[in-house]
């Protein structure tokens, strides 16, 4: 009897998993290279918050990657997917008051700055 791992195959830079209708792309995946430009924000801004375009300011200016960020929340116990981190930048999503003091913890910025720009 095939198992679930010997049914999921590799072929070329595309994993492919049974039973799920997706093709997932790893040619990016594990390669060690970064992509050389980010993708533009495609749609303006939310209005669900008002912290998200200091956090990706802040995240950008100090050089991290969203995935990092998701990490370092994750360890303080804030579980957010790429796509919760990706919508609270964008202002799409609320913030609660736990991730807002860990995203200024972990941004070494002031909760007020967040909030308002002001007070950095």
């Amino acid at each position: 009897m095939e198992t679930d791992r010997q049914k999921n195959r590799h072929e070329g830079n595309l994993l492919i998993f049974s039973g799920i209708s997706s093709i997932i792309d790893v040619s990016s995946h594990d390669s060690g290279q970064e992509e050389s430009a980010m993708r533009p924000r495609n749609k303006p801004l939310g209005d669900k918050n008002l912290i998200g375009s200091r956090v990706e300011t802040a995240r950008k200016s100090q050089g991290m990657k969203q995935k990092e960020l998701l990490a370092q929340l994750q360890v303080r116990g804030v579980d957010l997917n790429a796509s919760g981190l990706s919508k609270l930048e964008g202002q799409i999503r609320f913030v609660t008051d736990f991730e807002l003091l860990a995203l200024s913890e972990i941004l070494n910025v002031p909760v007020v700055w967040l909030l308002t720009g002001k007070g950095s």
